[in-house]
């Protein structure tokens, strides 16, 4: 997509994240087109901009090249998600490992 300010290609944005400390810093995420007007990305907890109105985060999602906001519409919607990951039992994961060792002798 092009950045609506200065019309450059994009394939991120900047925007802003808490580090372990609680200070601010700047990040490079990637977009993805989901419609020929629309775009998406994904952040986690640590986004800055998850708690402030919609015209801040709307300031704080800027252009890589401009440092502008690179849309012009304010809108922001936010969806909540959560990712769970399990893991195996490492003891129960390598049992095969004997059986492969025997087939190779």
């Amino acid at each position: 997509m092009k950045c609506e300010n200065c019309g450059k290609e994009i394939d991120r944005i900047v925007t802003s994240f808490f580090d372990v400390f609680g200070s601010d810093h700047d990040e490079e995420i990637l977009i993805e087109e989901c419609d020929k007007d629309a775009v998406y990305f994904d952040v986690d907890h640590s986004w800055c901009c998850d708690e402030l109105s919609e015209d801040e985060q709307h300031e704080d999602i800027r252009c890589p090249y401009c440092g502008k906001p690179p849309f012009k519409n304010p809108e922001t919607q936010i969806y909540r998600y959560i990712r769970v990951v399990k893991f195996k039992d490492v003891a129960n994961t390598n049992k095969g490992d004997d059986n492969i060792e025997k087939y190779n002798k």
